[in-house]
């Protein structure tokens, strides 16, 4: 019995790194694995003239619910907005009722540039260390030129590209177009009164915007 414990404990103490260095990395990647991962999201919103009045209200709801639904130790959230031209209207903050609260001021108008907010998202400086992701929302058709092309540059930088589609006016195969390109998903809500509920069913990567898994 004395024999076989002694072997036991040499067994025992083979299995301990004896360098430091080893050991301190071996822990790093355990906690690596088990820690939610850092997220920035980039809510890419139209804000074309059909958004105007109770369309855009419900938006702002939308985007309400899901900044409750988020975990701001985990995600930083931005705001942009496309019409003719792209404009972000918060740049990436932990302040999640921030970004509520910067869309909600905003007064839709104009025209559906989708491929200028996706080159806003392009060119925009995302924090580092984070798991990039764009939620791009539309009502309508672009009305500015193709966005696919340059929904696959933002995609070569790292980001992947959600969109969601309301109403019966979308031009669902760019949305899926887009979302192919990204390497994202599409998602239809029938009208401005289900995105609450198209919002708070997206799903990340990084689990830090919110806890439900991808379906």
């Amino acid at each position: 019995a004395r024999r076989l414990g002694g072997e036991a404990a040499h067994m025992s103490s083979a299995l301990v790194p004896r360098d430091k260095g080893v050991l301190d990395t071996l822990r790093a990647q355990v906690a690596t694995r088990f820690s939610p991962r850092q997220e920035a999201l980039l809510l890419l919103l139209d804000a074309s003239g059909s958004m105007g009045g109770e369309a855009w209200d419900a938006l702002v709801e939308a985007v309400g619910a899901l900044a409750t639904a988020s975990n701001p130790a985990t995600c930083r959230l931005g705001a942009a907005v496309f019409s003719q031209a792209a404009d972000l209207i918060q740049p990436f903050t932990a302040d999640l009722g921030q970004v509520v609260r910067s869309v909600e001021r905003y007064e839709p108008g104009g025209g559906t540039g989708m491929k200028e907010g996706l080159a806003l998202a392009e060119k925009l400086q995302w924090p580092e260390n984070h798991v990039r992701r764009v939620v791009l929302f539309s009502d309508g058709m672009p009305t500015t030129g193709d966005p696919v092309l340059i929904a696959r540059r933002v995609a070569d930088a790292q980001v992947v590209i959600d969109t969601v589609g309301c109403g019966a006016g979308i031009d669902e195969e760019v949305m899926r177009a887009i979302a192919k390109a990204g390497g994202g998903r599409y998602v239809h809500a029938a009208s401005v009164r289900d995105l609450v509920g198209v919002f708070l069913g997206l799903t990340t990567e990084a689990r830090g915007l919110l806890t439900a898994g991808r379906g």
